[in-house]
């Protein structure tokens, strides 16, 4: 299983650090010229530095607010965007692993053939998720393509999922194929039935391709 990058704490800590060491700085530097400006009276002991503060005092001074203001808000949208790019990122990269390691008969049963009504029905969601699954990764990115190119009314829309779905299918590798074969096969010896007592519609899937 996927653990959450130890890089994501470090990252969002380093972006608010430094973006609060610079806050911070830039108004004790402005503070300091004042203070010393003050000191030997605006710079009129004549001293070279003395009166570069006092000329640029005023200026920076009225900036500070700002300045100080400007470093927050960039320091929040830093932390904001590094938290929600490895969220996301921690989340898709787990999905992945766990729907590519563990198989759904497996991952609840074990080595377990037979069994009871309420694993029947447990292992029916489960294949309907994983088929929900697989519909978001392989099928989905195809058809909001196809709906993009194209004004699609909702006839339309359902055949052109349909095929590609179909498409999809026929492009796994054999492996795949059996898995789905069987996990469908499975479904439909499943006892499951509407309230008059009668088994649910099931589509039946073609030797070539798939429907989910």
């Amino acid at each position: 299983m996927i653990a959450l990058s130890p890089l994501l704490g470090i990252d969002i800590l380093e972006a608010s650090m430094l973006s609060l060491m610079s806050m911070f700085t830039t108004a004790a530097q402005l503070r300091g010229d004042q203070n010393r400006s003050i000191t030997c009276g605006g710079g009129r002991c004549g001293r070279k530095d003395c009166v570069d503060a006092g000329r640029s005092v005023a200026l920076h001074y009225k900036c500070e607010p700002g300045i100080i203001f400007f470093s927050m808000i960039l320091a929040m949208v830093v932390i904001v965007g590094l938290r929600h790019f490895w969220e996301k990122k921690f989340w898709v990269e787990v999905d992945h692993e766990w729907f590519q390691t563990f198989s759904e008969h497996k991952k609840l049963f074990g080595e377990i053939t037979e069994l009871t009504t309420e694993q029947e029905v447990q292992y029916s969601k489960a294949i309907q998720h994983r088929k929900i699954k697989h519909y978001d990764t392989k099928v989905r990115p195809a058809v909001k393509k196809a709906i993009a190119e194209q004004t699609l009314g909702p006839k339309q829309m359902l055949t052109v999922i349909k095929s590609l779905t179909e498409k999809a299918f026929a492009e796994e590798n054999d492996a795949v194929k059996a898995d789905i074969q069987a996990e469908f096969e499975a479904q439909t010896q499943m006892d499951v039935r509407d309230e008059d007592g009668e088994g649910l519609g099931v589509m039946q899937m073609s030797k070539h391709s798939g429907q989910e």
